[in-house]
């Protein structure tokens, strides 16, 4: 089973983590009463950030269109970061009104966290050597409802995401294990968490890699990445894959887009990071990262096996929207990707260590645009999320930490920096336009 800590590998942080100390600096504090204006626009577009958080419920709704906020709070943002030498992580809280202000953190813990959401409530998912989920309400955001170990051995699965199919069944998927987790998120007890599991070690006896999936149409969608360990690198030399399960039976659906007896959809990239399910083009996009970590593997041939894919809800069918390039003619490696309508997506595209940039795209035709987002050139992107009113979060490191948030309709910088406290890498929000 795999064991090194691979998101820090994803931020190119395990193997520099010694050249990194001496670049980084320690990240700036925010009080309290840091805050960013904002106009009124538009509502903001069903979409899911750059980690492949479902875009169902991404209003932050519970179905009924009532989101529980008081009157003139557009919603929440809840964010997820570490410190940058990776000592520490914690969760901060914003209210988005008329101004952006930070309104409570959850009590640091170990660095390699990410955050969901159901809708109302947010969710810690610890991952290496944390391997644990932990549910909060955000009107007690210092005081969880629960956290429940999902580590079922000695050795740690790397607990990776987690995706809500009702209110009483999620599933956990482990970037170390063999087996997708059936959890209750209502469960009263952790021994009542836990309820099932579906085996998938058919794509990769080893460990397949699951670290993103969305649900559409009935189905859940589940990447694998199917990497071969190498050290403390990781190597792309075979397809990426993405099996789908009936949710009322978690039967696995044969798709017919697989390769050597395998069921599910077989990519036509490799070193896949994220899905995302855009429900107004009938499709999810999968975001290949292709060999970005060559330097550190001996992996052979043309590292730019990545791009922009999609896959058709329906008939499973997939093909190849925006190629990333060849070694000879590329603009980095895509390292991360959201798409906020049918015309408007972007991209994080990296050629090294914090040297990223955002691009914008249109998922309709594949055609990347020219120029760069709003300057964002050459520095530590980290992850983008769909916010509230209309707003592309864009997470960025480097000595000020926080959001820059753009405008969708002409990528324009919307006010000042939201400053975090830590470094951000995931985001979700919680609430409505008003």
């Amino acid at each position: 089973m795999k064991t090194p800590d691979r998101r820090k590998m994803q931020r190119y942080s395990t193997l520099l983590l010694a050249a990194s100390l001496s670049v980084l600096t320690a990240c700036s504090s925010s009080d309290d009463d840091d805050s960013a204006a904002i106009d009124e626009v538009p509502a903001a577009t069903d979409g899911t950030d750059a980690d492949g958080d479902d875009a169902d419920g991404a209003d932050g709704t519970d179905g009924d269109g009532d989101s529980g906020l008081a009157g003139g709070i557009a919603g929440l943002a809840v964010v997820s970061g570490a410190t940058p030498t990776f000592d520490a992580g914690q969760i901060e809280q914003f209210t988005i009104g008329d101004e952006i202000t930070a309104s409570g953190t959850y009590p640091a813990t170990l660095s390699d966290i990410v955050v969901r959401t159901d809708g109302t409530d947010v969710y810690q998912v610890g991952r290496f050597n944390i391997d644990s989920i932990t549910r909060f309400t955000t009107d007690e955001f210092a005081t969880p409802v629960y956290q429940y170990s999902v580590l079922q051995g000695e050795t740690t699965p790397n607990t990776f995401d987690i995706v809500f199919a009702s209110d009483t069944k999620a599933y956990v998927l482990q970037d170390g294990g063999t087996d997708i987790l059936i959890v209750n998120p209502e469960a009263a007890t952790e021994e009542e968490f836990i309820t099932g599991a579906i085996d998938i070690s058919v794509y990769d006896a080893d460990a397949p890699n699951a670290v993103s999936g969305v649900i559409a149409n009935g189905n859940l969608f589940v990447l694998m990445q199917r990497l071969t360990p190498s050290g403390f690198s990781f190597v792309p030399d075979q397809p990426g894959y993405v099996a789908v399960f009936d949710v009322e039976t978690d039967e696995e659906i044969a798709t017919g887009q697989g390769a050597d007896g395998l069921e599910g959809i077989e990519l036509n990239t490799t070193n896949p990071l994220a899905l995302q399910y855009v429900e107004s083009l009938n499709e999810i996009v999968v975001t290949g990262r292709g060999n970005i970590f060559g330097e550190f593997n001996d992996l052979e041939g043309d590292p730019f096996v990545g791009g922009i894919e999609v896959i058709d809800v329906d008939s499973f069918e997939n093909e190849l929207l925006l190629d990333d390039g060849t070694e000879d003619d590329n603009n980095g490696f895509f390292n991360g990707s959201l798409v906020v309508s049918d015309e408007r997506g972007y991209i994080i595209t990296s050629e090294g260590f914090q040297n990223n940039t955002l691009r914008s795209y249109n998922p309709t035709t594949g055609v990347l645009d020219e120029g760069i987002v709003a300057g964002l050139e050459g520095m530590d992107v980290i992850t983008l999320g769909a916010g509230p009113l209309g707003r592309v979060w864009v997470a960025v490191g480097g000595v000020t930490p926080g959001f820059i948030l753009i405008d969708p309709a002409d990528n324009s910088v919307v006010g000042d920096q939201v400053l975090t406290e830590f470094v951000p890498n995931t985001v979700v929000f919680i609430g409505s336009d008003s």
